[in-house]
């Protein structure tokens, strides 16, 4: 189950992009005389390790994808066919595109949306020149701005946890940028931010939307516009217009082509060094994988056919191995799935898996825990799976929600998703959020209910809300899940993780 929610308009696996040349057959092992247990031996050792480098690489890969599917003409023709929410691409690279809406059942959009946040995203390029990001106050709703590289791991954040809610500028540079910032009178620019691992880097933004109204939405679209990105020497002079960079090609790969998976991977890794500084090494890695050509400098054309071979049945199998490995290295209470103390920096605790499934793959990239929280659960407190066809009770007693910083406008948010990890459609019981008035009554005890089920509850006490789960003419049998976000959460969700989720009490009927 994935740990964070993937902004919904993105596929998670594109079989195809054009440009890539047919590769002939490679399961005739008539090419290679002679083979006998040593050359089956090999076989197999070249494609285990053609699945670990797979894994590894990945996420320079899938985000090369979506970078030039966001910011191309050529992929924005792809991205509208694939998607329900691709308006408004391309956006060249180096400037923002905004959500104007949240996500809503009508979208029927898979990924776990969040339905708390307008997103904001800009796919940016570092290796001519920094830029300079500039945020206005955002002192009556939750921000932030999560930096992440092409790796998929986030090494940064501008925010109200982060940096506060005064309007500032904050430079943006790559790794072992040692240039000045000239002073300028009334835009000083704060260098505070930690140097990128790599050139290409990922900025997504989400702003909070205090209340269900056309009015406080349209507040926080305004809070969007004012997040810019501007070229140093622009910023330096404005008079001077800097081209956006372009965006690399991803060579296109399917059963048929499966060497664009490795093309497209060494060249994003060519401009986008493993290992640099200040990341942790990682030559070692590098030089095993090495041995069957993927890697930076590395050459996959002129393998050996047996290397060929391997590198084929990886490229096709390797998703396979990424979606069986969506399961939690974190802790699990009350049959809720915390995620593990380095998430979206997993690829910096040499956790590749974690980064490749559960970061990039579910999510693209995954907040620091110390930022947001999602906890996800699959069953009730008997272990059983969610079924439509049943009810079931959460209850908050007084003091056990989930707590957060308000200081920093943190809250927290239930979400409930369809087996296809869609919002239910048809309905307006989706979602329950702490900021929203509608949902601030409480119980006599100070408490809150939860009721699950298909069907509008006959009579509902104050301080209950309901939760529509999908009938089973929805599929699966009216399977679902819950996914429960805590932003800016106080350290017994974010650290030591020793906050208690409300169990999930089937209903007997």
């Amino acid at each position: 189950m994935p740990f964070d929610s993937k902004i919904p308009f993105f596929p998670t696996v594109l079989k195809s992009l054009p440009g890539a040349a047919a590769l002939p057959s490679l399961d005739d092992r008539s090419a290679l005389p002679g083979l006998g247990e040593a050359a089956e031996d090999f076989d197999d050792y070249a494609y285990t390790l053609a699945i670990q480098a797979y894994v590894y690489g990945f996420p320079w890969l899938y985000l090369t994808q979506l970078r030039w599917l966001c910011t191309t003409e050529a992929g924005a023709k792809i991205l509208e066919k694939i998607s329900d929410s691709s308006q408004g691409f391309p956006v060249p690279m180096n400037a923002f595109w905004h959500s104007t809406q949240l996500m809503s059942p009508s979208y029927n959009s898979p990924g776990t949306p969040n339905t708390d946040t307008l997103y904001s995203l800009a796919w940016c390029d570092l290796g001519r020149e920094p830029l300079i990001l500039s945020v206005p106050a955002v002192k009556d709703r939750y921000y932030c701005i999560e930096l992440s590289g092409i790796d998929s791991d986030t090494y940064g954040y501008v925010g109200t946890r982060a940096t506060g809610t005064d309007p500032a500028h904050y430079l943006l540079a790559g790794p072992g940028w040692q240039g000045e910032l000239p002073e300028i009178p009334g835009k000083p620019v704060l260098d505070i931010l930690p140097r990128a691992f790599y050139p290409s880097i990922f900025l997504l933004g989400r702003t909070g939307v205090n209340n269900y109204t056309k009015a406080e939405l349209a507040i926080a679209r305004m809070t969007q516009k004012d997040y810019t990105l501007t070229p140093l020497a622009t910023w330096l002079d404005p008079s001077v217009e800097v081209h956006p960079p372009k965006a690399q090609t991803p060579i296109g790969f399917n059963d048929q082509t499966p060497i664009g998976t490795w093309l497209t991977m060494n060249r994003a890794m060519n401009q986008n060094p493993p290992g640099m500084p200040p990341s942790i090494p990682q030559a070692e890695l590098l030089q095993l994988f090495s041995q069957i050509g993927v890697g930076p400098r590395q050459h996959v054309r002129s393998q050996s056919p047996q290397v060929t071979r391997a590198l084929a049945r990886a490229a096709n199998d390797g998703i396979g191995v990424l979606q069986q490995s969506l399961s939690s290295r974190g802790t699990e209470v009350n049959g809720w799935a915390y995620p593990p103390l380095d998430f979206g920096k997993a690829g910096q605790s040499g956790h590749y898996l974690t980064r490749a499934a559960l970061q990039a793959m579910a999510g693209i990239t995954a907040h620091w825990t110390i930022e947001a929280v999602y906890l996800n659960t699959t069953v009730d407190s008997a272990g059983d799976d969610l079924d439509g066809t049943c009810s079931y009770r959460i209850t908050f007693e007084k003091n056990t929600f989930p707590p957060f910083e308000a200081s920093a406008f943190g809250f927290w948010s239930i979400t409930l998703y369809n087996s296809s990890f869609a919002l239910v459609s048809d309905t307006d019981h989706y979602t329950i959020n702490s900021w929203a008035p509608r949902y601030s009554g409480r119980d006599e005890a100070d408490g809150m209910t939860i009721l699950l089920q298909s069907s509008r509850p006959e009579e509902m006490e104050p301080g209950t809300y309901w939760l529509q789960s999908p009938s089973p003419e929805e599929g699966d049998a009216g399977r679902f899940f819950m996914t429960l976000r805590v932003y800016v959460p106080a350290p017994t969700v974010a650290t030591t993780q020793t906050w208690q989720p409300p169990k999930v009490a089937k209903i007997d009927s």
